[in-house]
Parts: C-alpha cells; sequence; structure tokens
C-alpha cells in the first residue's frame, strides 16, 4: 500500500474495525429468529426468505459493480458501503412491517458488498506482499465480530432487537465518521495503479481451476451462513437450551473460525499452499457439521460446531490470495467474484434450509448440508492435481 506510513496506519485501522461491527450486524441474525417470528408475525420459512432478501441487496451491488460501480476508488466504495450499512440498519430498526423488513435487509446486503468486496481488493492489490498477509487478518477480525455477536445482542433480544440494530448502525456511522480522520494521497484513493495487467474477464471464468475453486467457495459459504444461523436454533429446538447457551453456539462456530483464520496467516507466510488448507479444511469441517448434527447434548454439540467453524474457517481468505496471485491485476474482479458465489449459494438455499429445519428438524438439515463441504473439498482437490499435472 502506498502513501504515508500514518495514513496506511489509518486505513488498515479502520477497515479492522469496519469488518468488526459489520460482522455483528451481519450474523445476530441467527439468534434473532424467535424473537423476529414473535414480533413481526412470521413464519419460519419467512425468516428464511428474510436472510434471503440481504443476500439479495448484495447481488444487486454486484450487478452494479459490473455496470460500473470498481471504476471508482476503492476508498470511496468503502466508505459508500459503510453509509448504505448505516442507512439499512437503522431502516430495521424504523421498520413496522414484514415488506419494509425485506426492504432494509436488502439496503443493508447493498452496503455490506461495498465495503466488504472493496476492503478485500484495497489489501489484495497490494504489490506489497506482507501487506497481502492483511487479507487472513481481516477476515479474523469480522470472526471475532462474528462470534460476539449473539452475547452482545443478549440485552436487546425480544421486542427491543430492533435497538440493537440501531446501535450497530450508530457504531457503523462513527467508524465511517473516523476514515476522514486520516486523509489518503491522490494515488491511494484512486490513481494508484495495479502492478499488474488486467485479464479478460472471459479468459478467467474459462480457467477450470478458477470456476472449480469459486464453486468450492460457494458450497463452503452457503454452508458457514447456514451454520451462523440455524446452529443457534439447532440448540434452542433440540436441547432447550437458554439464550446464552444457544449464544454459544455461535460463539463457538466463530471461535473456531476465528483460530483457523488467525492461523492461516502464519501458515501462508510459511509457504502452505491455500487450497491444501481448503481441501482438508472443508472436509474436517464436513466431519464435525455431521457430528454435531448426531450429538446426544448440547456439550457434545459445541464441541464438534467449534471443529467445524475451525476447520474451514480458512477458506475464503485462502481464496482470495490463491486467486489474487493468479490474477494480480483483477483484485477487484476476484473479490467481487467470491462475493457473487457465496451469495447466489446462500440466497437460494437459505429458505431451502428453513423449510428443511421446520420438516425434518434443524440437526437432520445441518446434516443434510454437511455434504457441501465434502463437494468443496474435492473440487480443491481437483485444482491440486490441475496444478500438478501442469
Amino acid at each position: 500500500m502506498t502513501g504515508s506510513p500514518f495514513t496506511r496506519r489509518i486505513g488498515i485501522g479502520v477497515i479492522f474495525i469496519m469488518f468488526f461491527v459489520y460482522a455483528i450486524a451481519y450474523n445476530v441474525i441467527g439468534t434473532l429468529v424467535t424473537d423476529v417470528m414473535e414480533t413481526m408475525g412470521m413464519e419460519l420459512s419467512h425468516v428464511g426468505f428474510l436472510m434471503s432478501a440481504m443476500q439479495a441487496g448484495i447481488l444487486a451491488a454486484i450487478c452494479a459493480s459490473l455496470l460500473g460501480l470498481q471504476r471508482y476508488p476503492k476508498t470511496a466504495i468503502m466508505r459508500s458501503g459503510m453509509a448504505l450499512v448505516v442507512l439499512g440498519l437503522f431502516m430495521i430498526m424504523a421498520s413496522p412491517h414484514e415488506w419494509s423488513l425485506y426492504l432494509s435487509f436488502m439496503i443493508f446486503g447493498f452496503g455490506g458488498f461495498c465495503l466488504d468486496s472493496s476492503a478485500n481488493a484495497y489489501v489484495s492489490s497490494s504489490s506489497d506482499s506482507r501487506s497481502r498477509r492483511f487479507v487472513p487478518l481481516i477476515h479474523f477480525v469480522y470472526s471475532i465480530g462474528a462470534l460476539l455477536s449473539g452475547y452482545i445482542m443478549i440485552p436487546f433480544k425480544s421486542v427491543s432487537w430492533k435497538v440493537g440494530y440501531a446501535a450497530f448502525g450508530l457504531a457503523m456511522l462513527v467508524v465511517l465518521i473516523a476514515s476522514f480522520a486520516g486523509r489518503p494521497d491522490a494515488q491511494e484513493t484512486g490513481s494508484r495503479k495495479e502492478t499488474a495487467k488486467p485479464v479478460p474477464a472471459r479468459t478467467i471464468l474459462r480457467n477450470p481451476s478458477f470456476i472449480a475453486l469459486t464453486a468450492a467457495l460457494m458450497l463452503y459459504m452457503t454452508a458457514q451462513q447456514i451454520g451462523t444461523n440455524w446452529f443457534p436454533y439447532y440448540l434452542e429446538t433440540s436441547f432447550g437450551a437458554s439464550d446464552a447457551a444457544s449464544a454459544a453456539a455461535m460463539m463457538c462456530f466463530w471461535i473456531g473460525i476465528a483460530s483457523m483464520r488467525f492461523l492461516s496467516s502464519i501458515l501462508l507466510s510459511k509457504g502452505l499452499s491455500p487450497v491444501k488448507l481448503s481441501a482438508i479444511g472443508m472436509a474436517v469441517s464436513g466431519i464435525g457439521q455431521v457430528l454435531a448434527a448426531l450429538s446426544g447434548n448440547a456439550v457434545l454439540a459445541l464441541v464438534f460446531i467449534a471443529l467445524t467453524g475451525f476447520a474451514a474457517g480458512a477458506n475464503i481468505p485462502c481464496y482470495i490470495v490463491e486467486v489474487s496471485s493468479w490474477y494480480p491485476g483483477n483484485t477487484f474482479f476476484v473479490s467481487t467474484l467470491y462475493l457473487l458465489s457465496g451469495t447466489i449459494g446462500r440466497m437460494v438455499m437459505q429458505p431451502v434450509a428453513a423449510y428443511a429445519a421446520g420438516r425434518i428438524g434443524a440437526g437432520s438439515m445441518l446434516l443434510m448440508f454437511s455434504s457441501f463441504l465434502f463437494i468443496g473439498s474435492l473440487l480443491a482437490l481437483y485444482v491440486i492435481r490441475r496444478k500438478r499435472n501442469g
């Protein structure tokens, strides 16, 4: 990254705090399923569509990106994303009807894409390989926010859950204001050039390894979001767990993810292949989810939920680091594709997961979706085999 050391520290610090607040707001819906149903008069399947509305907002932002959003400076996109996240969170608080809640989550999702994709592109586009190690670390910070979200929301549960979303909106507003504390130079904001010439998108999309690894990421991100949203509900309905114990399910899941993301920054700096880490991790994660779904008590379930998160926690940063090394001039495109793949899987499968949880139980639903992790592992192994064969 260019710019003065002071400006650079301010920029990275803002990104870390931004991801922390965003993670809380994005993942807390999993602990609020029953509260949303009670206060809004919604059915369980409708909560699944609410989760999909957030993914629809991300998908709309991806379309905007392909139509020209990516031409703007990454810092400008980041700040616009924070502003939209603030708007969406305050709209959630003010939403009197179910349909307005869908719209609020869509706006929140749109802003979330802007801040997520631009931050990943901003960090991974650096010509300094040491700066690229921030990619796993910003996702580590995201994981910390996600694992704390269940407990942070406990005081706001029941009828005051909307106030909790407004509090997160206020926190993001403070981060947005703080982002102007250090003024980046002209090179950093928009005219900073990539270190390599961009490759045509058609060339990237014709690469079988890229397609396979992106498909693996889509399956993982779908399974991860289903785990985030439904592990707390699984403990609550299967074992009669308290609010604190249900929040512990999310905490254990994200402690696992955070631990691996922190560890992965060290492993990648030692030369470990990101694809090998992903292949092994998804396989072990799938086993952990199966064991969690088959566990006979809440304590065992929490242990296996932590294993599920830990094993595959590095998959997203590993994808960004690996594919950015293939196409160093296409970092924003890579970040966009990472979010597109996950968004499609989450948007399509959240209603399916909600329907399955209502029909066959949350445990059986989690067992069913563990197959996504195993298939993703096989796709990563395919990429490794292609790389060996040249």
